[in-house]
């Protein structure tokens, strides 16, 4: 069994003002059980141990059994970017729960979207200290997903995106932290006339983004210069410095545009092009790797 890594790819930080946010499973990088465990795998009997202190995961969980397969020589393989905000520790979770949880629910209502997800973002308190669930949802359930507050949804992506446009992803090439990123908007939001700016100029773009995302109709590429755009005016500290150049001039160019991906501060970025393909595109040393929004590289 694949465990595929996450994209987001609308919603960063305006879910926290109730926009949407949408997710989807991306097979460019992926995790898997193996065993004959190298010397370099990380440990995960730390992991193991938490999950048996806490009581309703340890009967979730045959957690006896997680740690008889690590002590023996399993280990988790992954292609996935720590740091990047691509759901590493999520695949990991959700690889746990689905081979060593003693029932695990596959869920097929919002119900049980929900019921699946508070024992995952429990799990995966781990390694962040706090968790929505939302990584390990997505590799779990290997489909796009809509968030909007605690309520969540399988989404449709459209099979074929409009003629002419295309979508990448922009590796910076530098591992983050999202905690303090997202430490540092919260405080922002402090401010009124900021958070006013988040949720008059930023959130509808957001909300029109996702609606044109899942019902293919025209004006996806505008929906998404204007993300871009905006948060480039709101948010020029989540933007590396190394992609300022690229994302300025982006802002102009008529056929393509940049957006965060996640939390920002390095990770990959989101592009879009209309009319040119992505590899056309000079983005100097910051490599480029095109994928299909339903989740599958190109």
């Amino acid at each position: 069994m694949v465990y595929n890594a996450k994209i987001l790819l609308f919603g960063e930080y305006t879910v926290i003002q109730g926009s949407p946010a949408l997710a989807i499973p991306f097979s460019g990088f992926s995790g898997r059980w193996r065993t004959n465990r190298p010397a370099e795998a990380p440990d995960l009997l730390p992991f193991v141990q938490y999950l048996t202190g806490i009581d309703f995961l340890n009967e979730t969980l045959d957690t006896a059994g997680l740690e008889d397969f690590l002590r023996s020589g399993g280990y988790f393989d992954s292609t996935i970017p720590t740091g990047y905000g691509a759901g590493s520790s999520g695949a990991l979770v959700a690889a746990v729960y689905d081979r060593f949880a003693h029932s695990p629910i596959k869920p097929a209502t919002p119900e049980e979207l929900r019921a699946v997800r508070s024992i995952l973002a429990a799990m995966e308190s781990f390694f962040h200290g706090s968790s929505s669930g939302a990584d390990p949802l997505v590799s779990y359930v290997n489909r796009p997903l809509l968030f909007r507050g605690n309520e969540v949804s399988f989404a449709d992506i459209p099979g074929d995106t409009a003629a002419g446009e295309a979508f990448f992803l922009l590796d910076t090439g530098i591992a983050r932290q999202t905690g303090p990123l997202v430490k540092r908007y919260l405080e922002g939001c402090r401010d009124e006339v900021y958070d006013r700016r988040i949720r008059e100029q930023l959130l509808p773009a957001v909300t029109a983004a996702i609606r044109l995302m899942l019902s293919g109709g025209p004006g996806l590429f505008d929906a998404f210069k204007t993300v871009s755009r905006a948060q480039w005016a709101l948010m020029p500290d989540m933007i590396p410095p190394a992609c300022r150049a690229l994302w300025a001039a982006s802002l102009d160019a008529t056929g393509w545009g940049i957006k965060l991906c996640g939390a920002g501060g390095g990770g990959f970025l989101l592009g879009m092009t209309r009319g040119i393909q992505p590899r056309e595109l000079d983005t100097g040393p910051i490599s480029i790797l095109p994928f299909h929004p339903a989740g599958h590289k190109i």
